[in-house]
């Protein structure tokens, strides 16, 4: 109870999560300061809290709700889980979307991770959309790019088929012994 009222006192001080953090050890007193951060509307203090206690999506979501585009792309690569990892990204790609931003910043984020394609975010863009040329570019770039990796997919899988042949091949054979 001290404990949290010290912490309450805190409060006028900047950015004191950063230096609070290390002498907390209940994850309930992280849950108390975080509720107090989001409450006082104190950016940096909720975003670094929420990824202490492992809330990566709700941090992605408060980093764009405040701007801070490249924290919630930092926070989208750090991400282990690859279901979330997915979700990050497709928030962020949102993001661009919703806010007006520059379309070539959102046709860079294919180029950040290989969580995020083009197929993705086709579905997301608005009718009216239209690509300029510097974006038709952009997204002739990018198809291209899977246009090789296809070609490196059905390689692959024409060569598994030849091994499958073979060990067919070969039970035959010793089954024929």
């Amino acid at each position: 109870m001290i404990k949290r009222y010290l912490l309450t006192k805190y409060e006028t001080y900047e950015h004191e999560a950063a230096k609070v953090l290390q002498s907390i050890d209940a994850e309930t007193e992280l849950w108390f300061y975080l509720r107090d951060a989001i409450h006082n509307k104190k950016e940096k203090d909720s975003l670094l809290l929420s990824q202490r206690l492992g809330f990566n999506r709700y941090a992605v979501d408060l980093a764009l709700k405040f701007g801070q585009v490249d924290e919630a792309i930092a926070i989208a690569q750090r991400e282990e889980n690859p279901f979330r990892t997915r979700l990050h990204w497709h928030s962020i790609a949102k993001y661009f979307i919703d806010s007006g931003e520059s379309m070539t910043k959102l046709f860079d984020l294919l180029k950040i991770t290989d969580e995020l394609k083009i197929d993705d975010i086709l579905h997301m863009l608005p009718d009216d959309f239209s690509l300029d040329e510097q974006l038709r570019d952009r997204v002739c770039q990018v198809l291209d790019s899977y246009d090789g990796t296809f070609e490196r997919m059905k390689a692959s899988v024409e060569d598994s088929t030849l091994i499958i042949k073979n060990i067919k091949d070969d039970i035959e054979q010793f089954s024929q012994r």
